[in-house]
């Protein structure tokens, strides 16, 4: 995904030049504005997927450092069970029929009409999936305190 930042970069800073000497015989740049917002939010995407995963995410729970290690697996495993993975499903369930309404039809850009906007689309299921993914991970994680330690 490293890599995806830096064609986030170069499309959207190539806008600037593009449009200022090929913008009256192209809409290139406007496609580059296009290109480099899917690639930004897949980015973010895929990044907040990956910060779950490996515990970089904000917070809510001000509190947590002070806790010892079961109460804030509690915590971790109750914040999974009532807020993400219903959230999750809730996203999964309203954005199936956009996503395959969006893919059957190949749409496009709504502002410009620039080809491609079902990988707008396809950004998001990967964010629900991996972030499913990270978050049944965490539970399970947190739930492995709970399990009775060998010789006790």
């Amino acid at each position: 995904m490293a890599w995806l930042v830096l064609a986030v970069v170069v499309a959207l800073f190539a806008q600037w030049p593009v449009r200022e000497w090929f913008g009256s015989v192209t809409r290139l740049h406007i496609a580059l504005n296009d290109y480099g917002q899917l690639f930004h939010a897949t980015v973010f995407l895929v990044g907040a997927a990956y910060a779950l995963a490996i515990d970089r995410h904000v917070r809510l729970d001000a509190f947590r450092s002070r806790f010892g290690a079961r109460w804030r697996a509690t915590i971790e495993v109750g914040g999974h069970i009532l807020f993400v993975l219903p959230w999750l499903a809730v996203l999964a369930y309203f954005g199936a029929d956009v996503v395959a309404r969006s893919v059957s039809t190949w749409e496009t850009f709504p502002e410009t009409g620039t080809p491609g906007y079902p990988l707008m689309r396809l950004a998001f299921v990967v964010f629900v999936v991996l972030m499913a993914v990270a978050s049944v991970a965490r539970l399970l994680r947190a739930t492995a305190l709970f399990a009775p330690q060998k010789g006790t």
